[in-house]
């Protein structure tokens, strides 16, 4: 029953709906400490799982749930908190803080926007980097004033920016949704991989070339999360240029031992041909069925198949959850998706006659449909290759209401929406 009764938790927090959660637990008291068979308190569910502030990070928390659950007396993992913190959600901040479930430090106010607080921490003590990290945070959460107040206290004793207060300031804010609190930086290093984030953007190699020689320190092993993380992005935003532009530079990752990275597998969820061949001698593609229809490797596609065409036992990463799983139903789709995403059509085929649902609900962040992904990517041979096999094209996403063509318009994939809409 607790098991239960922790998965319709999750469904209210998922609704927002305070009101049914706090019924649910008082009839159930032990659920404020139970785990599921994933880990995580359900406090934990309230929290953002997007890895940017956004526009409105309230869309993305479930506040008043996590209200709820702190004063039926669950306990805030260190984990929860961190969360809140680096993902901009100001509302979650300020809510633990009002529940006297965190101490209100410089960072801390920062966070909630809390000007008064913050002024009467710098005076009390001159901590120039705990001033630096505390002005990003406020960035971070959209603070504007307190920002620049922070900001102002940081360049009159460390001018490794380059920039003025305001300059500072403006750069934050304007990047915010880019900043990582969590990153143990100089500001230096933090304003040059804002500037450096930019030149990938805009697959500017001579702007990005540049800049790492101005800060030759992110190419070295003490930087190597953030050069894995840059590889990865370049990965899933199909910047071959930019990886190769990093790796000529003398990264450290090229060289053993290589510290662990998803970049091949989100070049084969993206389907960055050139990002594939770029990073195979450094993270090899896995043997699992799924990565194998992402390749179009047709023969090992074929031989997780028994004579009687049924998929052998064997496990597969399945999205969104990022955790493996041995459900025949759930590895199917997933391979299926990824050669629609890699319009390995061939393949696709061969997985749809051995089961694969083409109907089913698949997304690289959260279930959607095949179709819906595909779109937004402008995969124009497998939109067309789902049209033809009857997929319906007017299907709508859970979260956000809308069709393919809706996500593809927003995507800016022009051409898919002119064909889903014909």
């Amino acid at each position: 029953m607790a098991y239960d009764g922790y998965e319709r938790g999750l469904e209210f927090i998922k609704q927002k709906d305070a009101k049914q959660l706090k019924k649910l637990v008082r009839r159930h008291p032990a659920l404020v400490h139970e785990t599921s068979d994933r880990g995580g308190l359900l406090i934990d569910a309230c929290q953002s799982y997007a890895n940017f502030a956004g526009e409105d990070p309230d869309f993305w928390t479930a506040v008043r749930c996590a209200g709820v659950l702190l004063d039926l007396g669950s306990e805030l993992p260190d984990g929860a908190f961190a969360r809140a913190m680096n993902t901009g959600s100001t509302t979650m901040v300020q809510l633990f803080v009002e529940r006297g479930a965190v101490s209100l430090d410089l960072e801390v106010a920062a966070a909630c926007g809390d000007l008064e607080t913050v002024e009467d921490l710098l005076q009390q003590r001159n901590d120039p980097p705990r001033a630096a990290a505390a002005c990003i945070m406020a960035a971070r959460h959209g603070h504007d004033a307190t920002t620049r107040a922070l900001a102002e206290a940081v360049v009159a004793t460390d001018t490794s920016s380059g920039l003025t207060a305001s300059e500072l300031a403006g750069l934050l804010l304007e990047k915010r949704s880019r900043l990582d609190p969590a990153a143990d930086l100089t500001l230096g290093q933090s304003v040059r991989r804002l500037q450096l984030l930019d030149a990938r953007a805009e697959r500017d190699v001579a702007r990005f070339t540049k800049l790492l020689a101005e800060e030759p320190a992110l190419l070295t092993r003490d930087n190597e999360a953030w050069q894995v993380e840059m590889l990865e992005q370049c990965a899933f935003g199909a910047s071959p240029e930019i990886a190769a532009a990093l790796l000529d530079a003398g990264a450290s990752v090229r060289n053993e031992p290589r510290p662990p990275s998803k970049a091949t597998v989100y070049a084969i969820d993206y389907g960055c041909h050139e990002m594939i061949e770029l990073l195979t001698p450094l993270w090899p593609p896995g043997d699992d069925l799924s990565t194998r229809a992402g390749l179009g490797d047709m023969a090992a596609v074929q031989a997780f198949f028994d004579a009687d065409g049924e998929l052998r036992s064997q496990p597969s990463l399945v999205y969104p959850a990022l955790r493996e799983s041995t459900d025949p139903a759930a590895t199917l789709l997933h391979a299926l998706g990824l050669a629609l995403m890699n319009t390995q059509l061939e393949v696709a085929s061969f997985l749809i006659r051995h089961g694969a649902d083409l109907h089913g609900a698949w997304g690289l962040h959260e279930p959607a449909s095949l179709l819906h992904e595909v779109a937004a990517h402008g995969r124009l041979e497998s939109i067309q290759f789902l049209l033809d096999r009857g997929v319906d094209r007017n299907k709508r996403d859970e979260r956000y209401n809308a069709t393919a063509a809706e996500w593809a318009s927003y995507a800016g994939q022009e051409e898919a929406v002119r064909l889903l809409s014909e």
